[in-house]
């Protein structure tokens, strides 16, 4: 009796392994399709990852950037007032005398030449002032010292007259801004 059942079982068993055998392969298919599927979805994933942190990165720098550029926009301004404007240099110069006077110096001549640009002019002064070397180095300090832009372009220092008074030649050159 036992044997009869014998090649039913076999055959169960070799159906039974069909099936597992088919199960198996229609399962790492599934899974494998599957997967492959999830493997183009975190590819993208990351993709989109990297682009936003890339913008993310690219939006930082940008308020970096308004950032420094407001800075520069102080800094440019800043050098802007450092050159006298066409009104204050004139103001200047209709005082000139006066402030020579206010440190004991005589101005003997001026000369004024202007150089036009667009933006910003060059003007070129020529001065002969005379009086005692300690009224000179005070003058001297003075435009050192002014709150623009005063470029000296040459100085010659002689000594001469009757009170051995300095006589001081001045090249100066006044960069004018023009709005």
């Amino acid at each position: 009796m036992i044997k009869e059942y014998v090649p039913k079982i076999k055959k169960v068993q070799r159906v039974m392994q069909y099936i597992l055998i088919f199960e198996l392969i229609f399962f790492t298919a599934f899974v494998g399709y599957q997967f492959f599927g999830w493997k183009r979805k975190m590819n993208t994933l990351n993709k989109l990852t990297g682009l936003v942190s890339e913008r993310s990165e690219l939006f930082t720098q940008l308020g970096n950037m308004e950032k420094e550029t407001e800075k520069l926009a102080i800094e440019i301004k800043n050098e802007k007032e450092k050159f006298f404007k066409r009104d204050e240099f004139e103001s200047f110069v209709d005082g000139l005398e006066e402030r020579l006077n206010s440190f004991g110096l005589n101005l003997k001549s001026i000369y004024i030449k202007d150089s036009k640009d667009e933006e910003y002019s060059l003007i070129s002064v020529d001065l002969e002032i005379s009086g005692k070397m300690d009224k000179v180095k005070k003058f001297i300090s003075f435009l050192e010292n002014y709150e623009h832009l005063i470029l000296v372009r040459r100085a010659n220092l002689l000594l001469g007259g009757e009170d051995f008074n300095y006589s001081l030649i001045l090249s100066l050159d006044f960069p004018i801004y023009e709005d």
